[in-house]
């Protein structure tokens, strides 16, 4: 079972919010409702209509594929099998992402919360593929520099609202995620601090 959830990610094939199976094809379209076919722009979110209400789509479909669940599934079958092909698999996609979100623009940057949901799972990529012979020191540092900026944007765009929910719990578990990982630098210890701070109250 481990192997075969795995094989789907090898071949870009995604069962999402409900959906059959489908395989994306070769490079995915990250910004794009495949059930729909709707794509958003890569804008500033300021210039993004994420509902689009006359189109029908959903846009948690391009978010929950950038959450990179998937990683899971890979990190499971790379440590029972030790087969390089899955760390090499979580670089592509992880590369790819990188190349096609440029900070703060399109979808997958419009809500801090998928932001931090994604940074988690690139930070159990990270302890699932950091002895892979394969990935380079290129690689990791492309994908520190990454999580960097999923931190920085995080910080800078907290889901502050008259009545805090789920958005802004998911923004201060991303933020003591990332602030653990990056702990031994300051702003590491900057966003642990204040992740920490907001963890009671907004659990309650």
């Amino acid at each position: 079972e481990i192997l075969q959830e795995a094989q789907d990610v090898l071949e870009n094939r995604f069962q999402t919010l409900g959906s059959e199976k489908v395989t994306l094809g070769e490079n995915i379209d990250w910004h794009r409702d495949f059930k729909s076919g709707k794509a958003w722009p890569v804008e500033p979110k300021s210039k993004l209509d994420l509902m689009d209400l006359g189109n029908p789509s959903d846009v948690k479909v391009p978010w929950e594929l950038s959450r990179f669940h998937q990683i899971w599934w890979l990190g499971k079958a790379y440590w029972l099998s030790h087969r390089e092909i899955y760390a090499e698999k979580f670089r592509e996609l992880v590369e790819h992402w990188i190349e096609n979100n440029p900070p703060g623009r399109g979808v997958n940057w419009a809500v801090a919360m998928e932001v931090a949901i994604r940074a988690a799972n690139w930070i159990a990529g990270y302890y699932f593929f950091c002895e892979s012979q394969t990935l380079t020191r290129d690689f990791w540092m492309k994908f520190l520099k990454s999580l960097y900026a999923h931190g920085t944007f995080i910080e800078n765009n907290l889901e502050y609202h008259w009545r805090n929910g789920n958005h802004f719990l998911s923004d201060v578990v991303g933020l003591i995620f990332l602030g653990i990982f990056f702990q031994d630098a300051e702003f590491g210890k900057r966003w642990l601090q204040r992740g920490i701070a907001a963890l009671p109250e907004e659990m309650e």
